[in-house]
């Protein structure tokens, strides 16, 4: 019958070689030498007979190439634990890969924080926006982690968690757990559109190092979401809205709130362009050709809102477009002031 094989990275049987202990014999130059006479393993050699034991293992590559490999020992039991050591520091078919079925859900999202750190993009080449990284580390965080941070002396500190899974391992992580998780924050009213985003292109990275057989976010059922119509801005609603933005119709309120003198501008400025908020707000004066036969302004960035507390910041990607500039015509734009604040006037 044909040797059963060896799993990849597995390991057979040990067998021991016992050996006599060493006899001196003279060379036929008078020199002596020590040598050993093997035993025969059955019966198996009294103790005062033994000097050296071998202990042997085959073992199977994960290329699927088998190997040999033997320690030695005066005794049985110190060849053993010495081949059990050597046995033990070799690659096999799951230490081999980084990430291992043991990890938790913690440890893997920041090993995989760090690898999209290292790698960029998932489908494409280059690096990660920093905004892209926030949004995941946000995500990880507070959703998947479950983590609450309050600022206490000029820094962030974790104040406690709930609602999370950082503790569940990875062989625990199943379609029914995942779901029922999931499930579970969205009758609280909370959003896990970027939760199953980033859980599933984690699981995909443990499939790849071989901790998981498969990616159980594949099975978990989406959520229900309401159909959103779209809701265009009609031309007299446009007329309405400059007239309650003016700068005489946001006057100092009961409220005590103060007239905004750059809203209306603002305004007419995305109504005059279709630019987004941010890409209006990131608009510099070097941006703005006003002299030209046909006015136009180049859109060539965003304002980005941290979400951990920083400052907004200027990029110079924009929101789900691939194209870095846009150069948008507006008839009738003009400039008033380039020191004080701006303003534009749309026909």
């Amino acid at each position: 019958m044909a040797r059963e094989a060896l799993e990849p990275g597995s390991h057979g049987t040990k067998w021991f070689e016992y050996y006599s202990k060493p006899v001196e014999v003279a060379a036929s130059d008078g020199t002596l030498s020590e040598t050993r006479t093997r035993l025969r393993n059955e019966p198996r050699p009294k103790q005062s007979e033994v000097g050296w034991v071998t202990a042997r293992v085959r073992y199977r590559l994960p290329t699927g190439e088998y190997k040999e490999m033997s320690r030695s020992a005066d005794t049985k039991g110190k060849a053993e634990r010495a081949l059990d050591r050597a046995l033990a520091a070799r690659p096999t078919a799951t230490t081999s890969a980084t990430i291992q079925p043991s990890w938790t859900v913690e440890r893997l999202a920041h090993y995989w924080l760090a690898h999209r750190r290292a790698t960029g993009l998932a489908r494409a080449e280059g690096p990660l926006q920093p905004s892209s990284l926030r949004q995941m580390e946000v995500t990880i965080r507070t959703t998947i982690l479950g983590e609450r941070k309050t600022l206490a002396g000029g820094e962030w500190r974790v104040v406690k968690r709930a609602g999370g899974i950082p503790d569940l391992k990875l062989t625990e992580c199943t379609r029914g757990a995942l779901e029922s998780w999931l499930s579970g924050l969205e009758a609280k009213g909370l959003s896990t559109k970027q939760a199953r985003t980033v859980l599933s292109q984690m699981f995909d990275l443990a499939v790849k190092d071989g901790a998981i057989q498969g990616n159980p976010m594949t099975a978990v059922a989406s959520p229900k979401r309401r159909a959103k119509s779209t809701q265009r801005l009609s031309v007299d609603r446009a007329r309405t809205l400059r007239t309650l933005i003016t700068p005489e119709a946001t006057r100092k309120s009961h409220k005590g709130r103060m007239q905004n003198k750059d809203l209306a501008e603002v305004v007419d400025f995305v109504l005059g362009t279709g630019c987004r908020i941010g890409e209006a707000l990131a608009v510099r004066w070097c941006d703005l050709h006003l002299d030209a036969d046909v006015p136009y302004v180049v859109v060539c960035g965003t304002l980005i809102e941290s979400r951990d507390g920083l400052p907004m910041y200027r990029s110079l990607r924009r929101k789900n477009d691939s194209r870095d500039v846009d150069s948008i015509e507006v008839a009738g734009l003009t400039r008033t002031s380039p020191t004080s604040h701006c303003s534009f006037r749309t026909s």
